[in-house]
């Protein structure tokens, strides 16, 4: 038996949906394209129940007749060859009922019969505009329409983490306008990551456990701007300025590994002093000249335990022979180059 149209479109929405939610973490640009993609099945959905009739399940109020000509295009029922995603190939599965060469969609004439196929959940649609050339419609998704939502939100947001490495300070905490709570860190650690909004924000830096932290907030908070980009994990981290001998903020982004068999790593150089080396003792060479303020590429590594030499940028003499440090398989990590005196610390990214 042929699968009814409007069965085999429900699935494809309910795919649409799942993947969004897969890739939510993994990859917030892919989420954002199955999101749309549901949200586009969802008004196919509309049409085809309006033209091949109502599931049992459906109410059986017939809705004002609709445009079908303005759908009847092939544009708006798509092939698989147009969607480039993962799962979405060439050969792909899905059945696809799009007008055949020299035919057309029937066109619904008078009220719609009961369809005896079943679908897997209820939606209700109605119209909000029409126009000549086509018309939209805005589904009613409950808690579906909420989960695509906070897909969209979280792939129109950056996530943003402390990593405290001024010397000297207490606990710190940064408020950033637009992020749903504080950083917190203690020196040489680093807080959560959390969610902001993109664009600039101002951010005020303050002393977590001073006395007079109420007055440090209004009075003599230190105020900067950072400019976050969608989809991006950053650290921001605060270190002291050899200018003024202040605090400074500087941005980085960060990365991810998810791979079993892999590690990223790099460099982040916070400590006075000039361009430095790391290498893998009696080894080769990971990271040549970075300076202080900077951070090196990530590289990728198979998970090992490594017994690292820092040394001047260009020569072998030797400022710090590090203890053993595991980097874990699936993850990816900051080499911290900092602290009185000096040290490298490995703080993990993901």
């Amino acid at each position: 038996m042929d699968r009814h149209p409007v069965w085999t479109e429900w699935q494809k929405a309910s795919q649409y949906s799942m993947l969004a939610g897969y890739y939510r973490e993994l990859d917030p640009v892919i989420s954002l394209s199955y999101a749309t993609l549901h949200q586009e099945a969802m008004q196919r959905l509309a049409v085809l129940v309006h033209m091949y009739g109502y599931p049992p399940e459906y109410p059986s109020s017939v809705p004002a007749a609709y445009n079908e000509s303005a759908f009847l295009g092939s544009s708006f029922f798509p092939t698989a060859d147009s969607f480039p995603l993962p799962g979405l190939e060439p050969d792909s599965q899905w059945v696809q009922y799009g007008p055949s060469a020299g035919a057309s969609w029937p066109v619904s004439t008078g009220p719609l019969t009961p369809s005896s196929w079943q679908p897997i959940q209820s939606y209700d649609f109605f119209p909000v505009a029409s126009t000549g050339s086509g018309a939209s419609f805005q589904p009613l998704l409950g808690r579906d329409k909420d989960k695509a939502e906070a897909n969209n939100s979280e792939a129109a947001s950056a996530f943003i983490r402390l990593l405290h490495a001024a010397p000297g300070q207490p606990e710190l905490e940064l408020r950033l306008e637009g992020a749903y709570d504080s950083l917190t860190a203690a020196f040489l650690k680093a807080s959560p990551y959390v969610q902001a909004h993109q664009g600039v924000h101002r951010v005020q830096l303050f002393p977590e456990d001073s006395v007079l932290a109420e007055a440090a907030k209004t009075d003599a908070e230190t105020a900067f701007e950072l400019n976050l980009e969608a989809g991006i994990r950053y650290t921001v981290a605060v270190t002291a300025d050899p200018q003024d001998g202040g605090l400074q903020l500087l941005l980085f982004a960060d990365e991810s590994e998810s791979q079993e068999d892999r590690t990223k790593v790099r460099l982040l150089h916070l400590a006075t002093g000039g361009p430095v080396d790391v290498m893998v003792r009696n080894g080769g060479t990971l990271f040549r000249n970075v300076a202080s303020g900077s951070a090196s590429p990530y590289i990728t590594l198979s998970p090992a335990q490594l017994s690292l030499d820092l040394t001047e940028a260009g020569s072998l003499r030797l400022l710090h022979a590090c203890e053993p440090l595991r980097l874990p398989a699936a993850s990816a990590g900051t080499l911290l180059y900092g602290g009185t005196p000096p040290k490298l610390h490995l703080i993990l990214d993901s």
